[in-house]
């Protein structure tokens, strides 16, 4: 079975305080896609080539369970009228 994000990241705890720097992403986002939280490709795949790079690894996205991607053409911008965009 894939390992989560969660999973990988708990066997290198000790760079992940390093992977927000090297992604230059806010920490929020590292936490979000550890989490398995939904977010942009873009965003995910600036936190895995940190996290590799850190961990000596050499991951991608399908070697991962639970990755959640967020697709902007999937979700219709609503406002509290009821319109969309």
């Amino acid at each position: 079975m894939k390992p989560s994000f969660l999973q990988l990241a708990l066997g290198h705890e000790a760079i992940l305080g390093e992977v927000f720097h090297v992604a230059q992403v806010s920490p929020q986002v590292v936490e979000a896609v550890v989490a398995g939280v939904f977010v942009e490709q873009e965003l995910f795949d600036r936190v895995l080539a940190a996290f590799n790079t850190l961990a000596g690894t050499a991951y991608r996205q399908e070697d991962i369970r639970d990755v959640c991607i967020l697709n902007k053409e999937s979700i219709p911008l609503s406002h509290p009228d009821g319109t969309t965009h």
